[in-house]
């Protein structure tokens, strides 16, 4: 669904108040908001690219950065003199990094990188400050040349703004329904805590998300032998 039929079914169909119908819009990107922040659903996930220019020792994410996928090496880095074979990259705290001090050790981490040798900085980590995340080399070791990273990860999707705008949110039906259930909550609420039809909704949302979780993921391991 397109963000103009959503507001059409909330805002036309089911909320009939003036007050509440005010800023349907941002309650609807509340919503999905919300629904994003619980769960890491499937259509999320992008493998995107994030450069440390030269001289930097960080670079910062995009504002809908959400968290590093669950795989075992997330992050890696493409190495022209390998035939562009992607290199895993060790994803560690800054505190980590900095009890590795001093560096290099002769008999320290193997992904620790030597400057002037040939071994590449194969460590980095993720960090928030001040709401704003970064993607981080070790700060010892500015980049001598632009770092280009794959980052596989999760982030949030762009808040709903032009009636033809529409995502992975509101391209799915039962996460569809959810969102519709969530935003007509959310304006009952604004008005009276108590609405009886705000609870109903936020029921009705609760079990189109409940399908909509299990389907998604069915789908992310759909194809993948399970081991015990």
């Amino acid at each position: 669904m397109e963000l103009s039929e959503i507001l059409h079914e909330v805002g036309e169909l089911s909320v009939l108040s003036q007050a509440q119908s005010l800023d349907l819009k941002g309650l609807v990107n509340r919503a999905q908001r919300g629904i994003a922040q619980r769960h890491n659903w499937s259509f999320m996930h992008n493998r995107s690219t994030a450069s440390v220019l030269t001289g930097a020792t960080s670079v910062v994410l995009a504002s809908t950065f959400k968290e590093l996928s669950s795989e075992k090496s997330p992050v890696s880095y493409t190495d022209a003199s390998l035939g562009q074979s992607n290199v895993p990259v060790k994803v560690a705290s800054r505190e980590e990094i900095e009890s590795w001090w001093p560096w290099p050790w002769p008999f320290g981490p193997i992904l620790v990188p030597i400057p002037g040798s040939y071994l590449p900085i194969r460590v980095v980590f993720i960090e928030c400050n001040q709401s704003v995340w970064t993607l981080n080399i070790p700060p010892q070791f500015a980049a001598s040349a632009t770092l280009v990273f794959n980052i596989s990860a999760y982030w949030y999707p762009k808040d709903l703004v032009l009636g033809t705008d529409h995502n992975g949110m509101t391209d799915n039906g039962d996460i569809c329904e959810a969102l519709i259930n969530r935003t007509r909550a959310l304006a009952y609420f604004a008005e009276d805590p108590t609405d009886k039809r705000g609870m109903a909704s936020m029921n009705l949302y609760q079990q189109f998300y409940k399908s909509a979780l299990y389907a998604d993921e069915a789908q992310k391991s759909g194809g993948r032998t399970k081991h015990m």
